[in-house]
């Protein structure tokens, strides 16, 4: 979490859009009623795929960004 309380999460290994819907469905739309269907993950803004460190045999893996704006911080469901 940085200190506007936006958040990233990440899985290893390289998540399908569907997965990543899957996510997103919960994760960065918590307050809302979302569908699968009304989600249209971007990459670079909503998600992207990393290279883990091959010298450390680190995996890859996929991070999963919060939208612009949401305050984890002060969130209440």
């Amino acid at each position: 979490m940085d200190d506007s309380g936006e958040c990233a999460i990440s899985y290893y290994g390289h998540l399908t859009e569907q997965q990543i819907k899957e996510v997103m469905v919960n994760f960065c739309y918590p307050m809302e009623d979302k569908s699968y269907d009304d989600i249209h993950p971007t990459v670079w803004k909503d998600y992207e795929y990393m290279k883990g460190n091959p010298s450390e045999e680190a995996p890859n893996y996929t991070t999963i960004y919060t939208p612009d704006g949401l305050d984890y911080k002060t969130l209440k469901l």
